[in-house]
C-alpha cells in the first residue's frame, strides 16, 4: 500500500512542536495559571459521564493548536470514520477492527445482527445460572464460575469484574485462571465444589495451549467426582471455532461466538465478557456496553478540539516524542480499579506500540510509552491527570484515574 501523504515527522507542525517543547520545558504548571492563560475550568471536558481535566498539562493554546493541525494533516478525522464504518484498517491481516459494533449499533448490518443474537444468548445463560435453573451433573445449581483464558480473554474481563465488585450478585462467585503453572488452577479448584462449578473457556481459535491445558485440568477434576455422569453442562466455550469446541466435548448450545474482527485486547465487550455478566447481571453488562457506545459516539462525532480520546492521544504524542517521556504511570485511586494498569498495558502497548508504518517502513519516532502501575493499591485521591518531570534517566507521564 502506498501513501502520498507526508509522514507525521515530515510535516512542518512536527518541527514546530520541537521548538515549542524547548520553551515549554522551562515553565512550571503554575506559570500557566499565574499569567492568566488558564483557570481551573480550562481544558476540562466531559463525555459519557466522565470528566477529563487536562488543565495540569504542559500545553498552551499554541501547542494545542499545533497538535490539532498535526492530527488534521495526518487525516485523523477520516481514519476515525473509517474505523466506525468498518473499513479494513488492519492492513497486515486485511480485516476490519469492529469492536465498536459490540457496544452498540455501528458498522455493517450483518455484524450488528450477530452481535444482537450473541447478546440474547448471553442473557439466557445469565438468567439460567442466576435463577438456579442451570444444573450440574448431580442436579445442584451452579454457585461458582471459573473463567479459563489468557491475554485478552483474561485481562479485560477480570479487570472489569473486579471494578464492578459493588454490583456483584450474592448467588455466584467468579474466579479467573490464566497461568499455565498448574498451581494456579489447582489452588482455585481446592476452594470449590465440582458439583456446583461452571467453567467458561475462552479461546478464539481453540488452539491456545495454556488455556487448553487448564481446561484439561478442569475436565479431569470434574470427571473424578462425576465418574460416568455427564459433565457437559459444566462448560461454556467462547470461540470462533465451534467445531473444535464440540470435538472437545462442549455442547453446541453452550458455545458462544467471537469473530475475527474482534481483537483480543478489545474482547471484554464480546462474549468474552460473559464472566462480567455472570458476576453482576445481564443488565449491568448492558449498561457497561451502553457506556462504551456513548464514548464511541463522542469519539466519532465530536470536533477534535473537544474530543477526549483524541486530546489524550495528542498529549501522549506530545510527551513521548517532544519531552522524551518513555513511561506512562496509571495510578487508580480506587482499590477495585487496581487491575486497570495491567489491562491497559495490553490494550495500549499492543495497539500503539508498533515500530513500523502501514507501509512497513521503520518509524523514526516513538509510537507509545511503556505502561505501568502501582504494585500496591493507591489511597483515595481526587481524580487528576497531569505530567511530571522525572530525572532525565526516567522521564514519566503520570495519570491518576
Amino acid at each position: 500500500m502506498t501513501n502520498s501523504r507526508p509522514a507525521s515527522h515530515e510535516l512542518p507542525e512536527w518541527g514546530r512542536l520541537h521548538n515549542l517543547a524547548t520553551t515549554a520545558k522551562q515553565r512550571n504548571i503554575s506559570d500557566y495559571f499565574s499569567t492568566g492563560q488558564r483557570t481551573n475550568s480550562s481544558l476540562r471536558f466531559q463525555a459519557a459521564g466522565l470528566c477529563a481535566d487536562l488543565s495540569r498539562h504542559h500545553i498552551d493554546e499554541e501547542i494545542l493548536e499545533t497538535l490539532l493541525k498535526l492530527a488534521n494533516k495526518t487525516a485523523l478525522p477520516s481514519k476515525i470514520q473509517q474505523l466506525i464504518n468498518g473499513d479494513k484498517l488492519n492492513f497486515t491481516e486485511d480485516r476490519s477492527a469492529l469492536h465498536t459494533s459490540l457496544r452498540g449499533p455501528s458498522g455493517p448490518i450483518d455484524c450488528q445482527l450477530v452481535v444482537q443474537q450473541c447478546l440474547k444468548k448471553i442473557e439466557s445463560i445469565v438468567d439460567a445460572v442466576h435463577s438456579g435453573q442451570w444444573l450440574g451433573f448431580s442436579g445442584k445449581p451452579i454457585r461458582h464460575v471459573v473463567n479459563i483464558g489468557i491475554g485478552g480473554s483474561d485481562l479485560g474481563p477480570k479487570m472489569a469484574t473486579l471494578a464492578l465488585t459493588p454490583y456483584h450478585t450474592p448467588v455466584l462467585n467468579v474466579y479467573f485462571v490464566s497461568n499455565v503453572d498448574p498451581s494456579d488452577i489447582e489452588q482455585t479448584l481446592a476452594k470449590l465444589d465440582p458439583e456446583t462449578t461452571l467453567f467458561t473457556v475462552a479461546s478464539k481459535t481453540w488452539t491456545t495451549l495454556e488455556t487448553l491445558a487448564n481446561a484439561d485440568t478442569a475436565k479431569a477434576w470434574l470427571q473424578h467426582s462425576a465418574l460416568d455422569a455427564d459433565i457437559s453442562n459444566h462448560f461454556i466455550a467462547v470461540s470462533s471455532r465451534p467445531d473444535r469446541c464440540q470435538q472437545y466435548g462442549i455442547k453446541a448450545e453452550n458455545i458462544l461466538p467471537i469473530w475475527d474482527w474482534v481483537g483480543g485486547r478489545y474482547s471484554l465487550w464480546s462474549a468474552i465478557g460473559l464472566p462480567i455478566a455472570l458476576a453482576t447481571s445481564f443488565e449491568h453488562f448492558t449498561e457497561l456496553l451502553n457506556g462504551g457506545q456513548q464514548m464511541d459516539n463522542h469519539f466519532a462525532t465530536s470536533p477534535l478540539k473537544e474530543n477526549i480520546p483524541v486530546l489524550m492521544a495528542l498529549l501522549e504524542i506530545w510527551y513521548v516524542n517532544f519531552w522524551n517521556a518513555g513511561s506512562l504511570a496509571i495510578l487508580p485511586y480506587d482499590h477495585n480499579l487496581r487491575l486497570l494498569p495491567e489491562h491497559l498495558q495490553q490494550l495500549i502497548m499492543e495497539s500503539n506500540g508498533k515500530h513500523v508504518s502501514c507501509e512497513g517502513t521503520t518509524l523514526p519516532y516513538q509510537t507509545c510509552p511503556v505502561i505501568w502501575g502501582p504494585q500496591a493499591p493507591m489511597a483515595s485521591t481526587p481524580s487528576i491527570n497531569f505530567y511530571t518531570r522525572a530525572p532525565d534517566s526516567f522521564p514519566l507521564i503520570l495519570f491518576c484515574l
